[in-house]
């Protein structure tokens, strides 16, 4: 929508570019973020205009009299949403029309507000574009047709100070920008140029028309794909009967989704975005009075990602232009608000309120206040349209703006050095606040103090500076002065999050523990061939062999881990992948005595320089306990005896009852404290359907499977299945002999083995079930 005094404009589709960039022309265009002081916007109001769970989407707003109106499109709904409100009251419940046949995800609607407060609305669907109006402290009138199209989308409309409204679109294929004009709504003309504004090859993108005080039209566009023109922002001027077409840009970038508004001075505002990187876009500006060519170039940000929706554009009747963009944020994106005087610079107004992925925007402006209306989705495909008003006041002529650590996200410093950008007026004087603005009566600064550049400020005595302190969010507000007056009028504000340690979940582990990451993880069964042979489980605080599992996982580090070093394995690597998993052999020297406790000291650093020394106790328990000369077995458990029983349910769930166990373990008895006869982790039990004779043989194929018992004593059951191990064709019916012995925290197990016991399973027995709660789809 444009209006003579107030104009908008709708932002765009999402697009994906890969622009070729000149590298010479790179070097005109700013690489970061250029400087932008902080303007004082005040939020009035917010509040969301549309209603429902269908994905409302492409609001525009206009402003005439004292009426906002309001459009946007229902994709799934087909209908075209419009409220309209006296600037200072609420919305309304919204009014929706039948749109049967618009693809509003492309033919996006536009409105515009005369002079007298009337509502004007042009949409489409399928090839037919409509018009509708609603006279002021009035309803609605009835739909009339403007035009037929192949699929013109969008459609753009602006309203002149002689009344007369300028409807233009494109068409389905982007070969012609198009357009009618009408001072009644009911009847649609064009010139001498058959309602064509402009034709060439390439893709004619994103149109958008806009009307002066002198009641000239003028339309804007880019070229997507190709053509001479690819990429350039295009202008057509209307000269009584015809449009003349010319370029706004041509410097060689990628330049996409132009907007347009004309302010009471005949002076023509365009905005647009610039591809300067693979993911930066810069939202650009340009001016031009009438007859003059086109100046004032300017950068109002860059983004740190896509762009992806067109900026928009609007002016008030004291001159000041104002412009919108959604800028990314990760997985998320707010709407930003910038704003100028008419011989001012662009200053960031506001951040509208954050909502989830906020992406079209529209701004129109009345009275030193900006209008803004913006899609948000807090449900993907669920969008909403939001309303928010705020007051413009420009910059005051002294400014400082912080920039706290170099502009880093984080910071470990404390006290920390914060830099000043954006200065203007000399500043002599500086003061400071953690958490809100400074005042006289409340500041961390102890008033007004010499100001520095940079400046070295205490961080707030409230933060937390503990080892294990999580990432802590901070905002640093500064307001300067010259001398004893001319105060900044809006204090500069920076955010920080103060990083004061590593955050770093270690692990220090069994090697052979089951549960270990897929990657490391090893059977749970194995054949027990000689003394030496261990279960795959066991208490993860123990080790049989000079090896560990060692783990390091990000845990809200804000900075993101950087680097590790074990000192004892001699290892040491890169964390930027977030996380590191490994078995680790002791190096030389830090092999320990058998039955000794192993300290294990793992050094976690993040990308600023925060250690975390994490140390670790494993215990070494390994069969041979000699250091040199023959090998022994005195590592072991040692059973001595005790007996078990299996009970008769005709299952392949059977419950194995011990009594008068008896397990000696010299090591995990000590360290755990375990009374004698009790000093074992659990059983480690073998299933055959055959007998057999000698269950430690070298040549047994036994499988065995550890079992843990969660309280070790002279009595006591675990379940277990008779099963386990068994070749599938053996799975039936028959004698199954059961074999058990007893296992350590290090998954050695005893050389003896319990007497062998049967168990009989019958035609019919029962086998688990796992009963599944109902799917219905």
């Amino acid at each position: 929508m444009r209006t003579l005094q107030s104009f908008q404009r709708a932002p765009r589709h999402v697009r994906m570019f890969a622009a070729l960039m000149l590298t010479g022309a790179l070097l005109v265009m700013p690489a970061g973020k250029p400087p932008a002081t902080q303007a004082a916007g005040q939020l009035i109001t917010q509040q969301e205009v549309s209603t429902g769970d269908d994905n409302s989407e492409a609001p525009e707003i206009s402003v005439g009299s004292d009426r906002l109106g309001v459009s946007w499109g229902e994709r799934n709904d087909q209908r075209l949403g419009t409220n309209t409100t006296t600037i200072g009251t609420r919305f309304p419940s919204p009014t929706y029309f039948s749109a049967t046949g618009a693809s509003f995800k492309q033919q996006f609607p536009d409105v515009a507000v005369g002079s007298d407060g009337t509502i004007h609305v042009v949409y489409a669907t399928g090839d037919q574009i409509y018009y509708r109006r609603k006279l002021k402290d009035a309803g609605w009138q009835s739909q009339r047709p403007v035009a037929r199209s192949s699929f013109p989308n969008p459609v753009k409309l602006a309203i002149g100070g002689d009344g007369v409204l300028w409807a233009v679109w494109r068409d389905a294929d982007g070969t012609g920008v198009f357009y009618r004009r009408s001072s009644d709504g009911i009847n649609w003309t064009n010139g001498s140029d058959g309602g064509k504004v402009h034709g060439e090859t390439g893709n004619m993108f994103t149109p958008d028309v806009a009307v002066g005080p002198d009641n000239v039209a003028h339309v804007v566009w880019y070229l997507r794909s190709g053509g001479v023109n690819k990429g350039q922002i295009r202008v057509a001027d209307w000269n009584g009967s015809s449009f003349s077409t010319s370029n706004v840009t041509t410097d060689g970038f990628y330049d996409a989704d132009p907007a347009i508004t004309v302010d009471s001075g005949n002076i023509q505002h365009v905005v647009w975005r610039k591809q300067v990187s693979t993911d930066q876009w810069a939202i650009s500006y340009a001016s031009r009075a009438a007859g003059q060519s086109w100046a004032n170039f300017s950068t109002l940000a860059v983004t740190s990602g896509d762009a992806a929706y067109s900026p928009a554009v609007g002016v008030d009747e004291k001159g000041n232009v104002y412009a919108t963009y959604s800028n990314p944020n990760r997985s998320t994106r707010q709407v930003q608000l910038y704003g100028k005087t008419a011989t001012g610079k662009w200053e960031k107004v506001l951040q509208m309120p954050a909502v989830g992925w906020d992406s079209r925007s529209a701004v129109t402006g009345r009275s030193g206040e900006a209008h803004v209306a913006y899609q948000v989705e807090r449900t993907s495909d669920q969008g909403q349209i939001v309303y928010v008003r705020v007051a413009f006041n420009s910059t005051p002529a002294i400014n400082a703006t912080p920039k706290i650590a170099g502009g880093n996200p984080t910071t470990k410093d404390n006290p920390v050095s914060v830099g000043f950008d954006g200065l203007a007026g000399d500043p002599k004087e500086l003061r400071w606040r953690w958490g809100a603005a400074p005042t006289d009566a409340a500041n961390d600064s102890s008033g007004w103090q010499l100001f520095g550049n940079p400046k070295v400020l205490a961080l707030p005595s409230t933060i937390d500076t503990s080892a294990t302190a999580p990432c802590q969010p901070l905002t640093l507000y500064t307001q300067v002065r010259n001398g004893t007056t001319n105060v900044q009028a809006t204090a500069g504000q920076d955010d920080v999050l103060y990083d004061g340690a590593a955050q770093a979940t270690v692990r220090v582990s069994n090697p052979f523990l089951a549960g270990l990451p897929k990657t490391f993880s090893q059977k749970i069964a194995d054949t027990y061939t000689s003394p030496t042979d261990g279960a795959f489980d066991g208490d993860s605080r123990y080790t049989r062999m000079p090896q560990y599992f060692a783990g390091i996982y990000n845990n809200s580090d804000c900075s993101g881990l950087s680097t590790y070093n074990i000192p004892a394995s001699a290892a040491s690597g890169s964390l930027t992948s977030g996380s590191f998993e490994g078995k680790l052999t002791l190096g030389q020297g830090s092999q320990p005595n058998p039955g000794e406790q192993i300290p294990i000291v793992v050094n976690v650093f993040d990308q600023i320089g925060n250690k975390l020394e994490s140390t670790k106790q494993l215990i070494y328990d390994p069969a041979n306990t000699a250091q040199t000369g023959s090998a022994n077995t005195e590592g072991l458990p040692v059973y001595n005896g005790g007996s078990f029983s299996i009970d008769t349910a005709n299952s392949i769930i059977r419950k194995l009852s011990f009594t008068g166990v008896s397990v000696d373990d010299t090591v995990y008895g000590k360290f755990e404290n375990l009374a004698k006869g009790k000093q074992f982790w659990g059983v480690w039990i073998a299933n055959s359907t055959t007998q057999v004779t000698n269950p430690n043989a070298a040549n047994s194929t036994l499988q065995w499977f550890p079992v843990q018992v969660a309280t070790p004593s002279a009595t006591f059951s675990v379940t277990w299945n008779i099963f386990n191990g068994i070749a599938p064709l053996d799975r039936k019916p028959g004698i199954f002999y059961v074999y058990v012995k007893f296992l350590d925290g290090a998954g050695n197990a005893t050389i003896g083995t319990m007497p062998v016991k049967q168990a009989e399973l019958k035609q019919g027995y029962s086998t688990p079930t796992l009963y599944l709660s109902q799917i219905t789809k």
